[in-house]
Parts: structure tokens; sequence; C-alpha cells
């Protein structure tokens, strides 16, 4: 079954297959066992050959080989009555091992199971499947173990291999330390910008509010000073009133039509106020929801820039286990190399033997039967060598497919961590803008909450002052008007202004009830008007004055009663006359 063949040069399979190890003396172990078929070429009759190889990662001494010609295929399907061909027989094989490696992960008693038995010396390999009432023999392979020789070039091979995927892993790691160190750079850069941008919000945020505080307080001296103002002139007016109390009488009809009007504009102006109040309203619930759409796109912006922070962590956690496999890799390499020096040591030892075994072959040429089969064993060699040979290439275009996988994966890499930094300036720079946007949103609601609070504040002292004014107005045209009609005189022990006021709502009814006169009132004047209206500058005057509203209801309490005094003297004074 043993032909000298070329390296292989067409594979058919390769992977790792579940198989139970037999061997004497020893319990049964299971292992994976990497299992890899190509075709060959023999040299000397160029006949196509399945070569087999079955090795063991964890044990680099473990190592059987197999190669089927044709002719050794015809034998093996005698003996075990297989019904296919030389060419459909590898692809069989193959589903058979993936049977095996099938049931070894989904059931717990496997029907197919792979064996390698040494306990009658041969191994032989076979695949069994499982049933109720036996066990299967599918195929059953004699292998051949490997010797000293085979198994050194296939670890030399190997080590060649591994020093050069530790090389290229090597450069990779540097270039990757590189990146992540200037990715590392950039990442501090913008975190010193991003800080400094909060410091600057932070101060102009500040100072916005200091100079708005001013303001505010600026505002509060200027309403105090008008309040002040207003109260001066207020009194000032008053003592003018007592002055012209004479003519005021007479023009009260002009002034009750005028503060009639103004009540309607007063009115009008109340309408006005309240449809602004609802236009601030709503410009305030755009605003608020303007601000809760800001505060939500600002969640799902942290929330991107806690994804990526956690994406760079687990990178930071790769590159750390990649540096952990490298120290192993390291060590392993320390390791091989050892082993390398004493597979040399032994090699030459090997190499002294076969010279010492030359020199006796030249002393004993007559004797021809030794050197044919010498010349027999030498051509074994040669064949073992190069399969051995023909299996390290097959191990070397696996490694070169792995190479191309690994730039792959790290050209994806360098990719997605482009793509972060991208995200992460465009999540920073989004984020600066969402705050100033956020503080802009602030200052305008601070601002419609002040001028609405304003409005109401100015409103409701306008509705109180209006209510007042009417009960006054009211009140005085009823009085003027019973003193008309009954024609008496009032004594101090008669009813006052006090006692016939009208009820006064809040704060004015406590104002209208202190309004008493000092001195009984006399009659109205026939030639008096029937009520009494209050002038329009006087009403317009204690209106102005919205902190000073006390000030003028006492200002037209007095008027009227001065104006009741008036009316009473005037009939004295013409029947006396």
């Amino acid at each position: 079954m043993q032909e000298s063949a070329p390296p292989p040069t067409d594979p058919i399979y390769s992977g790792e297959v579940p198989v139970v190890l037999k061997h004497p003396e020893r319990e049964d172990r299971h292992a994976s066992l990497t299992v890899e078929m190509v075709y060959g070429m023999t040299q000397p009759r160029n006949q196509k050959v399945l070569q087999l190889q079955l090795t063991d990662e964890s044990d680099s001494y473990l190592l059987y080989t197999l190669d089927i010609s044709e002719d050794d295929f015809h034998s093996i399907k005698t003996e075990q009555s297989i019904l296919v061909d030389f060419p459909t027989f590898p692809s069989k094989i193959v589903e058979l091992l993936r049977q095996c490696q099938a049931a070894a992960v989904s059931e717990d008693h496997p029907r197919f199971v792979a064996s390698l038995s040494t306990l009658c010396g041969t191994p032989i390999f076979t695949i069994t499947e499982s049933n109720p009432f036996r066990q299967l023999a599918h195929l059953s392979l004699r292998f051949v173990a490997g010797n000293d020789a085979a198994i050194k070039k296939h670890l030399a091979v190997r080590l060649a291999d591994f020093k050069a995927e530790l090389a290229t892993v090597s450069d990779d790691l540097a270039q990757r330390t590189r990146q992540l160190q200037e990715t590392a750079s950039l990442a501090a850069e913008q975190s010193e910008k991003l800080r400094t941008l909060d410091e600057e919000h932070s101060r102009a945020l500040g100072d916005a509010q200091m100079r708005q505080a001013e303001a505010l307080a600026e505002s509060r001296e200027q309403s105090i000073s008008a309040q002040q103002t207003q109260a001066r002139l207020t009194e000032q007016e008053r003592q003018r009133l007592l002055e012209r109390h004479d003519t005021e009488l007479g023009a009260a009809r002009t002034a009750q039509q005028t503060a009639e009007a103004q009540a309607s504009q007063l009115t009008a102006k109340q309408h006005e106020m309240q449809m602004q109040m609802r236009e601030r309203d709503s410009r305030l619930q755009a605003t608020e929801h303007e601000l809760q759409l800001l505060r939500q796109e600002a969640t799902s912006l942290r929330q991107e820039n806690s994804e990526l922070t956690t994406k760079s962590y687990q990178q930071e956690k790769e590159i750390g286990a990649k540096n952990v496999e490298l120290s192993a890799l390291g060590q392993s390499v320390k390791d091989k190399e050892a082993l390398l020096a004493q597979t040399s040591s032994l090699l030459e030892a090997a190499t002294d033997a076969k010279q010492q075994h030359g020199e006796a072959a030249a002393y004993h040429k007559d004797s021809v039967a030794k050197l044919q089969l010498k010349l027999r064993a030498s051509a074994a060699e040669i064949t073992k060598g190069n399969q051995i040979i023909s299996k390290l290439q097959a191990d070397a275009q696996q490694l070169r497919g792995k190479l191309k996988l690994k730039a792959a994966v790290q050209q994806q890499a360098h990719e997605q961590a482009a793509q972060q930094d991208a995200s992460l300036n465009a999540a920073e720079r989004g984020a600066a803008e969402l705050r100033a946007q956020l503080a802009e949103a602030g200052a305008e609601r601070e601002r419609s909450d002040e001028a609405c609070a304003a409005a109401k504040r100015q409103l409701a002292e306008a509705q109180e002052l209006l209510r007042s004014n009417q009960q006054v107005i009211q009140w005085l045209n009823k009085e003027l008007n019973d003193a008309q009609t009954s024609h008496r005189v009032y004594t101090p022990s008669s009813t006052t202004f006090g006692a016939t006021a009208p009820p006064v709502v809040g704060g004015a009814a406590s104002r209208a009830s202190s309004f008493r006169p000092s001195a009984p009132l006399p009659l109205a004047p026939k030639s008096s008007p029937s009520s009494v209206t209050v002038n329009s500058s006087e009403l317009a005057g204690a209106s102005a004055g919205g902190g000073s509203i006390t000030a003028g209801m006492t200002e037209l309490r007095s008027k009227a009663g001065q104006a009741f005094r008036d009316g009473g003297a005037a009939p004295r004074s013409a029947t006396a006359a």
C-alpha cells in the first residue's frame, strides 16, 4: 500500500473529528483528532492515491498516515463489502466523519462513533453505527504510525509555520498598539476640548444669570421709584382737587360718562390682555414641547455615547487578551526552540550512524541481498518523506488562508474604529449644539414666565381697581339721588355714608366702609345733576398707579364728601339771601 508519492495536489477534507482512542494497558479516552484527506500521484506509475492523515493538536507526537491507491482500494472493497467506487469513496468517508461530528454534538449517546485502536499493534481507524440490536462497522482502515524522522519533519514544518505566523501577529500587534495610542491621544484631546467647552458654557451661564439679576434689581428699583413718584403726584392732585371743589361738582356728569367710557376701554383692554395671555400660554406650551423633544434627543445622544464607550472598553479588553495570547505564543516558541535543539542533536547522531552504516556497506559489497533490502528501505523512507512534504505543503496552504482571513478581520476592525471615531465626534458636536439650544430655550422660557406673571399681576390689579371704582361710583350716585329726591338735611345722628355703603368685594369693602364724612351733609341743590360721575383724569390717575390704589380711592371718597358739603351749603346761603 506504500509507494513513492509527490506532494498532494487536490485537498478533499480537513477537520476535527471526535475519536475514541483505545490503547493497550490504558483506559479508553475521547479526543478530537484532525483528519486530512488529499489526492496525490505516485511517482513510478503516476497512479492517483488517496492520502489520509490523523493528528492531534494537543499531542504533537501523534501522527498516523495512510495511502490508498486504486489497487489497495479494490482489496479493501473486497474485504469490507464496499459498494462505491474509488472516485466516490472519499466523499462517503467525509459523510461518515460529518455524521460522527453531528452525533457527538447533538446526542448524549451518539449513533456514529469513530475509534482508533492500537490493541493489536497496528493502528486501526473504525467508523461504527450503533442501533438497538448491534454495532455496524461501516469502515475500517489500517493506518501507519509515524516514526521519529516523520514526526521530526512534521514538527519542524509546523514550527516554521508558527514562527511565520508569530512574526505576522507581532507586526499586527505593533501596528494596533500604535493605532491604539493615537486613538487614546485623540480621545484625550477631545475630552479636554469638551471639558473646556463645558467650563466656558458654565461661565457664560453664570454671567447671563448675574446680568439678569442685575436687570431685575434695576427694574424693581425703577418700579419702586415710579410708585413713589405716582404717590407724590396723587397727593398733589388731591390738594388741587380740594381747592377746586366748587367747579368739580358741575362737571360730575361729564366725568361719569368719561368713567363709563374708560370702564368700557378697560373691559376691552381686559379682553385683549386675556387674548395675549392665551397666546403666551400657547407659546409656553409650544416651548415646553420643543424643550421636551430636545431633552429626548439629548438622552438618545447620551445613550449613543455610553454605547461607544462600552465598545471602546470591549476593544481594550480584546487587546489585553491578544497580549496574553502573544505572551503564551512566545513561551510556546521558546519551548519549541528547545525541542528543536534536542531534535537537531538527535538528527546529527542519526547522521553519524548513517555514515557508519554507509562505511560498513562499502566494506560488505559482496552482500547484494542486504544492499537490496537497504535500497527498499531507503525507497520507503523517501516515500514517507514525500508524504510528509505533501502534508506540510497542505498545512502551509491552510495557514495562508488563515492569515488572509485574519488580515480581512483586522481591516474590518480598523474600519469599525474609524467609524466609531467619526460617530463620537459627531455625537460631541451634537451634544454641544443641544446644550446651546437648551440654554436658549431655558432663557426664553424664563422670560416668558416673567412676562406672563407680570401680565397676570397687572390684569388682577386692573380688575380689582375696576370693581372698586364701579362700586364707589354706584354708591355715590345712589346717595346723591336719595339726597336730591328726599330734600332732607343730614344731621350727625342721621345715616352716614358708611351706613349706606354697598357691599364691596375683597379689600374694596374695607376701604369703602372707612369713608365717612366728618360733618353732616346738606341737601344738594336742585340745579345739581341727579347723579355724580368721577372725572376721567382722576380715575385714570388712580388706575395708572397700580401700587397706590388705596390712595386713589381715598381721594375719590374725599371729593364726594366735599361735594356733598358744598351742595348743602349752597341752598342755605340762597335762603339767607
